[in-house]
């Protein structure tokens, strides 16, 4: 079933989306006690969760499926378009304000010079329509499973990946 195989390829790329955040931006923790600690990318920790060989096979269908969330957040960036547009942004700053309107319309210009390249046309259509709210459900779920999710770290950029 296409739409079943599709929201386990967005699942999938979410959490691999997770796994380069928490990659990133990583805790280095110092080799000696009391040594100093810093944030940043960990290329080693990257390969562990992502290589040919540390995965049997699977990290690259992972990031192939990052890839395809990043289509699908392209198109929903181009059809939530023409409400951006009219949209008034606040965040307490005039000065501010138009900037985020500046980027925001940087960003969905953006998107829409992007070859149209994910079709949701045939989604949810005739026998897959109810696929729509079991998709709302699960995502829903995942949002909950994430509040017993240990790092904190982890949980936000969990809840904010499906929050999407």
């Amino acid at each position: 079933n296409r739409s079943s195989d599709l929201f386990y390829r967005v699942v999938s790329g979410l959490h691999a989306s997770i796994n380069i955040h928490l990659c990133a931006n990583y805790l280095h923790k110092g080799s000696q006690p009391f040594s100093k600690q810093h944030w940043g990318p960990n290329l080693k920790e990257f390969k562990q969760r992502f290589d040919n060989e540390t995965t049997r096979g699977r990290g690259p269908g992972w990031l192939k499926n990052l890839y395809m969330v990043y289509l699908l957040s392209l198109r929903a960036i181009v059809k939530a378009g023409p409400y951006l547009e009219k949209e008034t942004f606040y965040t307490g700053n005039s000065t501010e304000d138009g900037k985020v309107k500046e980027d925001v319309m940087q960003l969905v210009e953006s998107a829409r010079s992007c070859p149209g390249t994910f079709d949701e046309s045939n989604m949810f259509q005739g026998k897959s329509a109810s696929l729509k709210e079991e998709f709302r459900a699960h995502f829903r779920n995942i949002s909950r499973i994430m509040d017993c999710v240990g790092c904190n770290k982890c949980r936000l950029w969990g809840k904010l990946q499906a929050r999407r």
